[in-house]
């Protein structure tokens, strides 16, 4: 579970930064990178024990932040659902971060 803590924690970083913006990230750039790393090491997680591994994951990430800890919950918990079912459909991780608008 260590290898998710960075990653969840540049998602949550990137997630907060789109939603506060007034326009969308352009299709390229780190948000994207950022969010393909993060939703395939989740995807193993997801193999190994479904949404509740999933979750999991990224509570334990999210508390490793301890300062952010209640913001990163926030804004992750926002994009969880998405995620989940994009792994429900096998949607490749570039089709899940544009559904959650990062690439």
């Amino acid at each position: 579970m260590a290898r998710y803590h960075n990653l969840v924690s540049f998602l949550c970083f990137a997630l907060l930064i789109t939603k506060s913006q007034s326009t969308p990230v352009s299709n390229v750039g780190i948000s994207c990178d950022i969010c393909t790393n993060t939703v395939e090491a989740l995807y193993v997680a997801f193999e190994k024990g479904g949404a509740d591994a999933v979750e999991d994951a990224v509570d334990e990430a999210c508390d490793v932040a301890e300062e952010f800890a209640m913001i990163c919950s926030f804004v992750i918990n926002q994009a969880i659902e998405a995620i989940i079912a994009g792994f429900e459909k096998e949607l490749k991780p570039e089709d899940i971060c544009k559904s959650i608008s990062l690439c």
